[in-house]
């Protein structure tokens, strides 16, 4: 930025609606070492229709198409209509000593974003999960626990299908497309 240019400084406020998460779990001694876990979750990301970011104080209220409200302080509207999303994970952990335990565990999970508002700044898909770690026992409620996680997402190909720079949403809506592989 040079000296002599201006900047503009703003309070601003971000609006946007988060989901509630149900989940289920469960796990099973199968013997004195050996523990087995299933667990599942539904998030209904399907509230988080947009986030919103508009000058403090005032409103962010946008109309159906994007448009922004007469007597809004709109900055920024990025759709999203998110769908709601479900998981399930399996793990399993044994003791080889009464101090020392190792586990692991796989999952999948669906994912939020529809093809028409997927963001590249967003890693949103259908996705498989490989962990296993261990855990040791320092003291009676004191551990050190170590664990890697690989999280692998399916392809996705949304070509021709992003709605995020469509010519018939407003500046204040619009971002790059996101369509792609």
């Amino acid at each position: 930025m040079h000296a002599d240019s201006e900047s503009l400084t703003r309070k601003v406020s971000f609006y946007q609606a988060l989901p509630d998460i149900w989940r289920l779990g469960a796990r099973y001694r199968a013997d004195p070492t050996t523990e087995l876990r299933i667990a599942a979750d539904y998030t209904r990301w399907s509230v988080q229709r947009t986030q919103c970011v508009a000058v403090h104080g005032q409103p962010c209220v946008v109309t159906a198409d994007g448009e922004v409200a007469p007597d809004s302080g709109v900055v920024q509207n990025v759709r999203r209509y998110f769908k709601d999303t479900m998981g399930v994970r399996v793990g399993v952990s044994r003791w080889v000593k009464p101090t020392l335990e190792l586990f692991g565990g796989l999952g999948f999970e669906t994912g939020a974003a529809p093809d028409s508002t997927l963001d590249p700044v967003l890693a949103d898909g259908a996705n498989v999960a490989l962990a296993f770690g261990a855990r040791f026992e320092l003291e009676p409620s004191m551990f050190i626990a170590v664990s890697l996680t690989h999280l692998q997402f399916f392809t996705r190909d949304n070509t021709g299908k992003s709605q995020l720079a469509a010519p018939d949403v407003a500046a204040v809506t619009r971002r790059a497309d996101g369509g792609g592989v």
